[in-house]
């Protein structure tokens, strides 16, 4: 009994020392995307469907015929898989959805592009291209006469 109790703690030393290896904390190693960045900054976000996730559960603003001219997620569901799964951001630009760039698409079309890519029966996951926002000319006036009024 001991001899297998020892077994169980070097089994379990030994997952934790490959997750160490590998950088993925207890929680990342239960998550269910794989965030991959590139060398411009732009992220690939995978969002698996469970069925404990049924929704994306993703909010965006923007579009072509707006005044935010890009895909902007604004709001991250607590119950959707996109939240569960990890990597995306509010804030985050979606450049991309299972392949189809976003570029020029009105607002409802990239909603609508992003809901049906989700809806598919053919995939088990939606891939993202997503990108940190770029901060704006007000952003920086912002952030400076903050930093200038904690002088």
């Amino acid at each position: 009994e001991e001899e297998e109790e020892e077994e169980e703690e070097e089994e379990e030393e030994e997952e934790e020392e490959e997750r160490r290896r590998n950088n993925i904390s207890r929680n990342n190693a239960r998550r269910t995307s794989l965030v991959v960045s590139d060398a411009e900054g732009r992220f690939r976000v995978v969002v698996k469907k469970t069925p404990q996730h049924p929704t994306l559960g993703i909010a965006i603003e923007g579009g072509c015929n707006t005044k935010q001219k890009e895909i902007r997620v604004i709001n991250i569901g607590s119950d959707g898989a996109a939240l569960e799964a990890g990597g995306l951001r509010v804030g985050h630009l979606i450049l991309a959805v299972d392949g189809h760039n976003l570029q020029g698409f009105s607002h409802e079309e990239a909603a609508r592009l992003i809901s049906s890519c989700w809806s598919s029966r053919t995939r088990s996951e939606l891939v993202l291209i997503v990108v940190e926002r770029k901060p704006t000319p007000a952003d920086i006036r912002r952030n400076s006469i903050s930093l200038l009024s904690q002088m």
